[in-house]
Parts: C-alpha cells; structure tokens; sequence
C-alpha cells in the first residue's frame, strides 16, 4: 500500500491539515484524498460557521413505510389476522414528522431562513394533482359530490367527525391532517432558533400525548381517530 509523508508543514497556516503527498507518486493521490474527510471545514452558513447538513435518501424509511403499509392493508382486509394495523397510520404520522421537520431545519441551517413559498408549492404539487385525480376518478363512478367537497377542502377528516361517511374517500381523512402539518409545521420551525429546537418539539410531542391521553375520556372516539390535534403528537415525535 503506499505510504503518505508530510510535505512542509512550517509553511501551512496554522490550524490548517497538512497537505500530504504519496510516496509513490502524485498518481495515487486520485485514489485517496488528500485532506482527510473529518479535516475539511464546515460549511458556512448566514452569520455562523455551522456543519453540513441535509436530509439525502434514507433507505431505512423505505423500510419502515413498506411495514406501515402492509400493517394498514392487513388491517382492513383481515382484523382479527393484523389487530393492531391501524399503528401503521401512527408510524407513517412519525415518519411524516421526521422527514418535513428534518428538511425544514435542514434548509434553515443551509441558508439562514426558510422558503416558505417554495416550501408550499412543492408540497401543493406533490399532494393535490393525485388528489383531484382520485375525486375525478370517484365522482365518474358515482361519488356524490358532498363527500368529494371535504376531500377537496383538505378537512375530511373533520367531516368524518361531523358524521359524513365518505365512502371510498374515508382514507382521505389521513392526507387532511397531514396537509395541516404542512400549512402550519413550517411556520414554527422558521421562527424557532436552533438552539431551542429540540427543547420546544420535544415539550410538543409531550403535550401531544397528554393531549391525547386526556381526549380519550372528554372527546368523542371519532375526534380522537380523526383530528388534526389528536395525531399531532405522532408527528411531533417524528420531528
């Protein structure tokens, strides 16, 4: 293997990693890298030095979604085969939570503020086109158009609570609590410092729960199942 010497240390600034060169030529430098990864400086932000970070591809959620995904479908095909599906919709919330939190502070960290313009168009697009698909699909088939209004509206699932069946929009009610952490989750990490992050979620996630806890007796069971408020503290975990 070829063996690295220091070139002249005296004459790099101080605080600076020493430039090494290959005992066996300049060649293999294209092999190994020159300055050692944990040597290379941080990058810079607005107003601070602050290290790199960025959300990338996790293969693990992949992972994790497929096993959210075969919980709920055994769930409905079958109750007594996976009787506690219905915690895969409680993972995807933890999932949903990890991924927008972690990418909302990600940008904040990389450019000193938080697009939020952008931030809701690409989510506009990424939800709503697939959504509008599906109603148009639904009412085609005979969907009446007062359980499509709610889908549309993103407030299914309070009009599950209110007592409106949907029909073969039910699951709908899922994708109007997420698009209401999207509306609001980014306003409150663009005016949370850094420093205070971890503090404030984790004193959310915990009034979530409590929250939660304390419905189960003073709510009706749908409002617990259905509302934006009551699954908060699985997102909140998830951040």
């Amino acid at each position: 293997s070829a063996r690295y010497a220091p070139d002249r240390d005296e004459q790099r600034p101080r605080g600076t990693p020493p430039r090494l060169r290959p005992a066996l030529g300049y060649g293999v430098t294209r092999l190994f890298p020159v300055t050692p990864r944990h040597c290379r400086p941080p990058e810079r932000t607005v107003g601070r030095i602050r290290p790199s970070l960025s959300m990338g591809r996790i293969p693990a959620l992949a992972g994790l979604r497929a096993v959210a995904i075969a919980m709920v479908v055994g769930y409905h095909i079958d109750k007594t085969v996976v009787p506690a599906g219905h915690w895969g919709v409680t993972l995807f919330f933890v999932l949903s939570g990890f991924v927008i939190t972690g990418s909302l502070c990600a940008e904040v960290d990389r450019t000193g503020r938080l697009d939020l313009g952008s931030f809701y168009r690409k989510r506009l697009l990424r939800l709503f086109p697939a959504l509008l698909a599906v109603c148009l699909v639904m009412v085609a088939v005979g969907t009446e158009w007062s359980r499509v209004v709610p889908t549309l509206g993103l407030y299914a699932n309070y009009a599950r609570v209110d007592g409106l069946h949907l029909g073969r929009l039910t699951h709908t009610w899922f994708v109007a609590v997420i698009a209401h952490f999207y509306l609001l989750w980014p306003l409150v990490i663009g005016w949370l410092p850094a420093r205070h992050r971890i503090r404030v979620v984790g004193g959310l996630a915990l009034v979530g729960i409590l929250w939660r806890a304390v419905a189960i007796g003073v709510v009706s069971p749908g409002w617990v199942y259905n509302a934006t408020d009551t699954n908060a503290a699985a997102l909140f975990l998830g951040g």
